[in-house]
């Protein structure tokens, strides 16, 4: 007999220290959607069983379980085990590895549960698969899958009277030791008979092998000294490519150190001439130039003292022409001064008007020689001038002259024109040298000097007067001579290795063969014997399997004539736990499908609380019923509650959830039934 006694969910999903007591008999868990109910039946498969941990859609089980803002659910379950009062006490972390299981007898505190295996296993005798198609009926009309274990079990009772008494397990048994003789097909493991052919198989093939090797070692023998050959010619060629290989490569090195030094007497010879160390040294930067700007300011300076000389030249003709008529004024003023002197006389003497005249020509007569000496004056002054300008003139090209001179006779230079000649060769030199460099530089291709010439003589030892044939690769012949030397050398090695070092007598693999044959007549025999007593369990299980099916029809008509008052109970359950209904009105069994979805609903909760009491039996099964009533009228509703009410029993125990006041209305009205309601106060949010 079993039965729980106190769920206490002390931190789980929203529930926060809450206790509930379920009783013997029927107790109906009600309450409203949302309350709890599915957390609580989820808390009662999880102290069996443990939580699933599987990824589907939806939040993970753990998730749901795990109070928000913690770490671990906690909840502890009691109940009573053929007198023995059991607590189980479990804590769930985020994985199964931060799992703790605790299951105790409550009257000494002694763990009495260890080792593999689920708790609800060891207690109620059921794997979970087992136990949620069978005592755990949802409100889908409990529809069965997975049925195997259901109908083994059902064998189990009908042929050893012990549901863990098995049938199957001898079959199992015998199933083994014909797959340890022979496999069943090519993905099984092979048995004793396929091991044995096997290596029968490999004796003969040894056996041919062994005598094949006697006339290959011969043959390898003479290959293996003909490779031998093969291998010291092709090292001499090989060795004698590589020398003027070495040879080419000296010479080349040498070649490349020659030409480095041509090109540096080059430069030598190019940088070494008076002219060019001169103009190296002594030529700045915009010399030329200068040089060009100084002859170009003399000729230009010169050309304006020129100018000058000319214009002095226009003001002297000037001024001789001036000279002359100041002259002629003179003379021609004196004459007047003179006859105004006498005409100024007689007036006096005759007083006449010859006074004014003459006053007036004494006093005119000045006037044009005072006029063209002023003139004269002026261009006398201009002369000076000009010649002052012609006299800096001269002085400023004869400065020029100077410093051209000297800056050409730095250079070793007589004339501009000897200059340029010269530069011109500084430059074509210049790009010479610098031509000479970068050849240099590009020979040397970045390498120090030094160690190509020590690679230079040390590689001239590595000449040699031979000279390869014309045309020849020589890296490609070395690399030829080297696969050829290199495919002996590995043939040797192959045949080295494939060679036996001792061979095995022909006498010891045919007495070899011979136990072999022995042993697999003996297996053959056994195999066979086998297989007869597996055909007589076959024949024997399909019998037995013939008579599980009437007990359990017989059982679940009568469930189900209790729930419907006698008017169905005529039930045929096929193998696969398929139902039919007979029908007064018909002459053959329907399907269970073609009825009304109420007497479907009834069908399959008499199937399921068959089921349930033939597996383990009305005292050691507690039934879970989640909303299995959902799809009945209020009226099978009411013959649903009363008949679980009845077939609890005394002492069985059935929980029955709800969030339906029809139900608890019922219990109520029949009266003896356990009402459990999930309230608000019952949670901690």
């Amino acid at each position: 007999m079993i039965k729980i006694t106190k769920l206490e969910l002390i931190s789980f999903g929203k529930f926060k220290n809450t206790v509930i007591t379920p009783a013997d008999g029927l107790n109906v868990i009600h309450g409203p959607n949302e309350a709890g109910k599915s957390t609580i039946q989820l808390f009662i498969k999880s102290m069996l069983y443990g939580v699933s941990t599987s990824r589907g859609k939806g939040p993970r089980p753990r998730e749901r379980i795990i109070p928000w803002g913690e770490t671990r659910a906690i909840g502890k379950m009691e109940l009573v085990r053929d007198g023995i009062e059991v607590e189980i006490y479990r804590e769930f972390g985020a994985r199964p590895a931060d799992d703790i299981t605790k299951v105790i007898r409550a009257a000494d505190g002694e763990e009495i549960l260890s080792g593999p295996g689920s708790v609800g296993e060891k207690l109620l005798g059921m794997s979970e698969n087992l136990f949620e198609r069978t005592v755990w009926i949802a409100q889908d009309g409990a529809a069965i899958s997975g049925s195997d274990e259901i109908a083994g079990r059902l064998m189990n009772i009908l042929t050893s009277g012990a549901q863990n008494v098995s049938a199957a397990a001898a079959e199992a048994s015998l199933k083994r030791q014909i797959a340890s003789l022979k496999a069943k097909d090519r993905r099984s493991a092979p048995g004793e008979i396929d091991r044995l052919e096997a290596e029968k198989t490999a004796l003969l093939a040894e056996l041919e092998r062994q005598k094949k090797l006697r006339d290959e070692l011969a043959a390898v023998r003479r290959e293996t000294e003909e490779l031998e050959r093969e291998t010291e010619a092709a090292e001499s060629e090989k060795k004698k490519l590589r020398a003027l290989m070495a040879s080419e490569r000296a010479k080349e090195k040498t070649e490349r150190l020659r030409r480095l030094d041509a090109c540096l007497a080059r430069e030598m010879q190019l940088g070494n001439s008076r002219m060019f160390q001169l103009f190296k040294h002594k030529l700045k930067d915009g010399t030329a130039e200068r040089l060009h700007g100084l002859s170009d300011e003399i000729d230009r300076t010169e050309a304006g003292s020129y100018r000058l000389s000319d214009e002095r030249s226009g003001y002297e003709r000037q001024a001789e022409k001036l000279a002359k008529r100041k002259r002629l004024c003179l003379i021609i003023g004196i004459v007047l001064a003179v006859i105004g002197v006498c005409c100024a006389v007689l007036g006096t003497v005759f007083k006449t008007a010859d006074l004014l005249s003459g006053g007036i020509l004494i006093i005119c007569a000045p006037v044009p020689f005072l006029i063209m000496w002023r003139k004269h004056g002026k261009l006398l002054a201009l002369l000076g001038e000009t010649d002052k300008k012609i006299g800096d003139t001269r002085e400023y090209v004869a400065g020029l002259e100077t410093e051209l001179s000297a800056a050409l006779n730095e250079l070793g230079c007589d004339t501009l024109r000897d200059f340029d000649k010269k530069y011109e060769t500084y430059r074509e030199t210049e790009a010479k040298i610098a031509a000479a460099k970068e050849a240099y530089e590009n020979m040397l291709g970045g390498e120090d000097y030094s160690e190509i010439k020590k690679e230079a003589d040390e590689a001239r030892e590595h000449i040699v007067n031979q000279e390869p044939p014309e045309g020849m690769d020589l890296e490609a012949e070395v690399e030829a001579a080297e696969q050829r030397r290199s495919a002996a050398v590995e043939r040797r090695a192959e045949l080295r290795a494939d060679r036996p070092r001792d061979t095995v007598p022909i006498s010891d693999i045919e007495n070899n063969i011979k136990l072999v044959d022995e042993k697999l007549s003996e297996n053959r025999d056994e195999l066979d014997a086998l297989k007869l007593a597996l055909e007589g369990l076959n024949d024997a299980e399909i019998r037995v399997r013939s008579d599980y099916t009437p007990l359990l029809n017989k059982r679940a008509g009568e469930i189900l004539s209790e729930l419907t008052r006698g008017k169905h109970g005529d039930m045929r359950v096929a193998a696969d736990f398929s139902v039919k209904l007979k029908d007064a009105a018909a002459a053959d069994p329907k399907r269970a499908e073609l009825f009304s979805s109420g007497t479907y609903s009834q069908m399959y909760l008499a199937l399921r609380l068959a089921i349930a009491e033939l597996i383990r039996g009305p005292e050691d099964t507690i039934v879970f019923l989640d909303d299995a009533l959902t799809s009945f009228d209020d009226e099978r509703a009411e013959n649903a509650v009363r008949l679980l009410k009845e077939r609890c029993g005394e002492g069985r125990q059935m929980l029955l959830f709800t969030c339906h006041g029809r139900e608890t209305v019922n219990a109520e009205k029949i009266g003896g039934i356990n009402l459990i309601e999930i309230t608000d106060q019952n949670i901690t949010d």
